[in-house]
């Protein structure tokens, strides 16, 4: 090969990297789904990493995604109780109880819009989601500088608490 040829790989692969809306999932609902927000690659990963995605339609993509949600929000709640457990820290161990609590909270709730979804209350599941949000948002007020500690987590549960509520009002 020649030089010009290696060049014009290396912008084709970068451009891939850097454009993820050009890697396309293989379903073009999730595509869909996925470019309607701003985390396209994120999105596209997480459904492709459950074969059930491949071949889903929209109802189904919904169901994919609260079960995803419900992962994240139990991975949250282990991390910190995991944190809590390795620390000595009063007023962080109180603030990551606070974060456990609203990851409990989230988990309980989407275990119930898994139900709603089933019978097409997309409305009651907007509103769980809503508070998934509400969650997020008081963990990482409560952890102010320790945020860094649930950084992954919080993003995770936020991002399918978005690609739910684009998946409810698709």
């Amino acid at each position: 090969m020649t030089q010009s040829s290696y060049i014009l790989i290396y912008i084709l692969v970068t451009i891939g990297i850097i454009n993820p809306h050009l890697v396309a999932s293989g379903n073009p609902i999730v595509d869909n789904v996925c470019s309607r927000t701003t985390f396209f690659y994120y999105c596209t990963h997480r459904f492709m990493s459950r074969p059930s995605s491949f071949h889903a339609d929209l109802h189904k993509l919904g169901d994919i995604a609260i079960d995803l949600a419900i992962s994240d929000a139990w991975r949250a709640r282990e991390k910190a109780q995991e944190i809590m457990n390795r620390t000595r820290d009063v007023v962080l161990v109180g603030n990551l109880k606070k974060c456990r609590s609203a990851y409990r909270s989230a988990f309980v709730q989407l275990r119930d819009a898994r139900r709603l979804w089933a019978v097409n209350n997309f409305g009651a599941v907007r509103q769980i989601v809503y508070g998934m949000f509400d969650g997020v948002f008081a963990c990482r007020d409560a952890l102010g500088s320790h945020e860094r500690l649930l950084a992954r987590n919080n993003m995770a549960v936020e991002y399918m608490a978005h690609i739910i509520l684009v998946i409810s009002n698709y």
